[in-house]
């Protein structure tokens, strides 16, 4: 279960004098992307052409090495990777994590194995937002082809305070980003078990289209709003640009939105008088069983 971290101090931020519209420069903080699906990904294929679109799409977030945990000290080498994954999927059934070079400075992990993290089946990366910031077209793009590229069930991108190399447990303030005078707290975003919120960009799958309903999707405010391929999906963006969701008309938006959902207890912060381990939450109804439970080769 996910704790819903974040909902609250992005609040108890836009009461304060922290968040306002200002530019840049871009400091510690990173831009996540999480696809999540009930189809499988266990498979050299799937991988193959994750990657591969990522270098194609949004070179900035490809991976230049790969491993099991750390350190990632094996090198990817682009026109031998069908053979260099080949044995990571002869010999694991969990998880790979990819590292992009360090002047891009950002992590993918891929979970590929059905197990007690079903929830999170998909992949997760998080990125130097200011490495990617001149490239966000591209990221968008990518976002975009994602759906039917993973068979997603949920996608969520923003960003949070933070960086790749390091968490401070001493003193969460350590955590928090900014862009200008603009404070950003740290995200995790989810869609699986809860949703931990809404964020810069949100697609529904199928499963939540006919949980939330067509009509009051086609009905949410914000800057971008649209179904895709062919109705299967659904973009929900509610500010142009990921900074602008901190602001204190960004975080009106999205009260308003969560409002308009009508399912309070979809998001898993809806009950902050229990721990989310306790607390039943109402959500589609997933069907893992194309999740196959180990990785294969072929």
């Amino acid at each position: 279960m996910i704790p819903p971290r974040g909902h609250r101090r992005i609040n108890e931020l836009a009461d304060s004098n922290l968040l306002q519209i200002c530019g840049m420069p871009v400091n510690n903080l990173l831009i996540h992307l999480v696809a999540q699906t009930t189809r499988s990904m266990a498979s050299l294929e799937a991988v193959t052409r994750f990657l591969e679109t990522l270098e194609e799409v949004a070179p900035i977030l490809s991976p230049d090495r790969f491993g099991f945990f750390e350190p990632i000290r094996e090198r990817l080498d682009k026109k031998m990777l069908h053979e260099q994954l080949r044995p990571i999927y002869a010999t694991h059934s969990e998880d790979v994590i990819f590292k992009c070079p360090k002047g891009r400075a950002g992590m993918i992990t891929y979970y590929a194995a059905k197990s007690y993290r079903t929830w999170r089946h998909g992949f997760s990366g998080e990125w130097d937002y200011s490495k990617v910031l001149p490239h966000l077209e591209s990221f968008e793009r990518l976002v975009g082809i994602l759906p039917e590229l993973t068979e997603s069930a949920y996608i969520g991108a923003g960003i949070g305070g933070g960086n790749t190399e390091c968490v401070s447990l001493d003193d969460p303030r350590k955590n928090l980003g900014s862009v200008g005078r603009l404070a950003i707290p740290p995200q995790r975003i989810s869609g699986i078990e809860c949703l931990t919120g809404v964020f810069w960009i949100n697609v529904f799958g199928p499963e939540y289209i006919e949980f939330f309903g067509k009509p009051i999707l086609e009905k949410l405010p914000g800057y971008k709003r649209e179904f895709l391929h062919d109705g299967r999906w659904f973009w929900l963006q509610p500010t142009e640009k990921p900074e602008e969701m901190f602001t204190a008309e960004g975080v009106a938006l999205v009260r308003q939105i969560r409002e308009l959902l009508g399912q309070p207890k979809a998001f898993c912060d809806y009950d902050t008088s229990k721990p989310p381990f306790m607390t039943k939450f109402d959500r589609p109804d997933f069907d893992f069983s194309a999740i196959r439970p180990t990785v294969s080769g072929e």
